[in-house]
């Protein structure tokens, strides 16, 4: 496994490519849809993926931590996203 980091926390900007906001979008929607089912209403679990867009993911890594979790053969496996607010 190997695992990429972006931290902007400190002010400096490191962009995410539009190929890996799509990647990370895809990952956390299912995710989500698939850990949540039977606990929510298909509307529900819709406004917990809504943030979960590549255009919203690169905005909010722009200014956070992005932590990508990537398998052997360079597969998205896990990520974590930090977002500052405030």
């Amino acid at each position: 496994m190997e695992i990429k980091i972006i931290d902007n926390l400190d002010g400096t900007v490191e962009t995410l490519n539009d190929a890996d906001a799509v990647q990370l979008a895809q990952l956390i929607r299912h995710n989500t849809m698939a850990y949540n089912q039977g606990e929510y209403s298909e509307e529900e679990i819709e406004r917990l993926c809504a943030f979960a867009n590549p255009d919203v993911i690169q905005r909010e890594v722009d200014r956070g931590f992005l932590g990508k979790m990537l398998s052997e053969s360079g597969d998205l496996i896990g990520c974590a996203l930090i977002m500052k607010r405030g």
